[in-house]
């Protein structure tokens, strides 16, 4: 959630200078990370998702999305959260299955100055996630139908449409091409990269990076036109050579044979339609490009880097201060009843412990006791995140490039002070053999692999295995 406070203050501050209307929204992907939870996991990712969106309300959303990832709490929760904040979702594609009307509004209108937008939403759908239980008594309509639904129901009232879509980029591009009605395409979903507008169709579709890294703005001068303004000379180009080279072959067909003769050639007739769709085609983008500047609408973009460096807004950082204590409170509750219920579990049978380790390897250990890993377990316990099995398990000393056996033998309730921060065993693995027969029992060497299980993108979007295993190598044995 830390993100969230900077998002709020950039927002703040872009609604206190700006003097025209505005609109927020998001594609969705907001309240979960992943399609499917396990039933462990549920309680605190529902109580980290209430708190999202008590934030997203905090900044006044008008539209928001529904992507995959947010049905992982199941439509009921959602239709809750919907009931509690009067969240403004969107998804023109959730159905009852009973009488076929949508499970949230298929859209928003609102009137901005003089012009009306209407913003619809469409939910993407995990593979196998349409039967599920997280889709109870909820139908997902296909866009193929959902789509000219929404618009017959729309009518002419809308200047601009706005799509929030969580489906696949393809998709919207598909959608884009078919639906001329539609103005703007967001696109939901865990993007690493931002994705500047592109002109598809008589849309713009766009995407900003994931996990709430940056925010995307857009400063819009629309018009009755309803066409956006863009460089059509690269296509001219095309359009062109595709003509010449046409018309070449065309030629050289008309040199060799007599006109009788073309007249039942089906490739010269073929090649003649070809001509003429592509002479209109120039035409028709030569008159694009006559219109005047003032007919077509234009915009600015700009993906706003939310880094730490910015204020934060207090109304929403209290907010997360408050989730996160629920949260800590939550996961303190379920890892005690967890730690009571695997009273047969040992840790020990196979792991030794850094201290083992220190009997032989003084020096490594006293380099060890430098590093940051060492200090991992503080950092949890400074922002209260030890009872949270997400961020514990990289965290402590655990066999984490083999969590099948994590989460088979429960290792996480066992865990003892010993076993706290990244220390030896958590990259060579585990070392009791070694330490009672060393010869016998070489311990690992750890690899890129190793290291990224705990070093993902999504945790650290600058690690290079080899510039950061020079800081926490430990230095050869002088002995």
């Amino acid at each position: 959630m830390g993100g969230l406070s900077r998002k709020a203050h950039v927002i703040r501050q872009y609604l206190h200078e700006t003097n025209g209307p505005v609109l927020i929204l998001d594609a969705g992907a907001l309240l979960f990370d992943l399609p499917v939870l396990a039933p462990s996991q549920v309680p605190g990712k529902k109580e980290l998702a209430e708190g999202i969106m008590q934030a997203m309300l905090s900044m006044q959303y008008n539209a928001i999305g529904i992507a995959p990832q947010d049905i992982s709490g199941g439509i009921e929760f959602l239709e809750s959260l919907q009931d509690k904040y009067a969240v403004p979702f969107v998804s023109a594609n959730l159905v009852r299955k009973n009488n076929g009307d949508t499970v949230f509004k298929p859209f928003i209108r609102q009137r901005l100055d003089d012009i009306s937008v209407a913003v619809l939403g469409l939910t993407g759908i995990a593979p196998g996630a349409q039967n599920s239980a997280l889709l109870k008594n909820v139908s997902v309509l296909p866009w193929q139908k959902a789509i000219p639904k929404t618009l017959h129901t729309l009518g002419n009232s809308a200047d601009m449409i706005i799509l929030l879509s969580s489906l696949p980029e393809q998709t919207n591009r598909e959608i884009a091409q078919q639906f001329k009605e539609i103005n703007l395409i967001l696109q939901a979903g865990h993007s690493a990269v931002n994705r500047a507008p592109q002109h598809f169709g008589n849309s713009l579709i766009t995407q900003t990076a994931g996990k709430g890294k940056y925010v995307g703005w857009m400063d819009i001068n629309w018009t009755m036109a309803k066409k956006w303004r863009q460089d059509y000379s690269p296509r001219l180009k095309t359009s062109r050579n595709q003509l010449d080279r046409i018309s070449w072959r065309l030629e050289r067909m008309e040199k060799k044979y007599p006109v009788k003769n073309l007249k039942e050639n089906a490739q010269y007739q073929e090649l003649q339609k070809e001509k003429s769709s592509l002479l209109n085609e120039i035409e028709e983008i030569k008159k694009l490009q006559q219109q005047t500047e003032n007919d077509l609408a234009t915009y600015r973009y700009r993906a706003i880097d939310l880094k730490k460096a910015l204020p934060e807004d207090p109304e929403v950082r209290s907010i997360v201060a408050v989730t996160k204590q629920r949260i800590y409170e939550i996961n303190k509750k379920r890892l005690n009843e967890l730690t009571k219920k695997s009273g047969k579990t040992n840790i020990s049978a196979s792991m030794a412990g850094w201290k083992s380790c220190r009997s032989c390897h003084l020096e490594q250990t006293a380099f060890w006791e430098k590093t940051a890993h060492a200090k991992a377990w503080d950092t949890l316990t400074k922002t209260k995140r030890q009872f949270n099995q997400d961020c514990l398990i990289c965290h402590v000393t655990l066999p984490t490039y083999d969590q099948e056996i994590v989460i088979r033998d429960n290792l996480i309730a066992a865990l003892t002070p010993e076993f706290h921060g990244v220390s030896c065993e958590a990259c060579h693995g585990p070392a009791k053999k070694h330490v009672e027969k060393p010869e016998q029992n070489r311990v690992l060497r750890p690899t890129v692999q190793t290291c990224v299980t705990c070093h993902t993108p999504d945790h650290d979007d600058n690690f290079n295995f080899d510039r950061k295993v020079k800081i926490v190598r430990c230095p050869v044995s002088k002995t």
